[in-house]
């Protein structure tokens, strides 16, 4: 199972590449040896002192993910994941290509943004409310863990 945790205080940290190394690491680091696709990019950029494209990264990660009988792949508040210059609508192209080639599985949650349900048609979607039950039965658990007023 591979994860992201989308996060609006982190837009730097968000671009596309960093997310696809990301996914790619979490792959790398649950296999026994470091798979040679990745040993010869890191190889490579080292002795060039670069960064390996997003094509280097999505064809690697693609490679890695397929040699597990299974990839689950988490994306969480993807509504938070920046959507200027297109890196949201590459990311999920990415992550649905990633579900094609390797019949991954997804999950994946968002606020209701008609850009980003969209990318999920024909997929199951649960909406997921809160109510004012669930937010006093919050509050009651977590009121003794403030500072008392003086």
């Amino acid at each position: 199972m591979i994860q992201h945790y989308c996060n609006s205080r982190r837009q730097n940290g968000q671009k596309i590449n960093e997310l696809l190394a990301s996914l790619l690491k979490q792959l790398v680091e649950r296999q026994p040896s470091l798979p040679n696709g990745v040993n010869n990019h890191y190889s490579r950029h080292r002795t060039k002192r670069t960064r390996p494209s997003n094509d280097e990264i999505s064809g690697t990660l693609h490679s890695v993910a397929t040699m597990y009988s299974r990839v689950f792949v988490i994306a969480d508040a993807l509504d938070k994941y920046q959507a200027c210059d297109g890196c949201r609508t590459r990311f999920l192209a990415e992550f649905f290509h990633l579900q094609t080639k390797c019949e991954g599985n997804i999950f994946a949650t968002s606020k209701f943004i008609p850009e980003i349900i969209t990318k999920f048609d024909g997929s199951e979607l649960l909406e997921i409310r809160t109510s004012k039950e669930d937010i006093e039965r919050y509050l009651e658990g977590h009121m003794r863990e403030l500072l008392p007023f003086i």
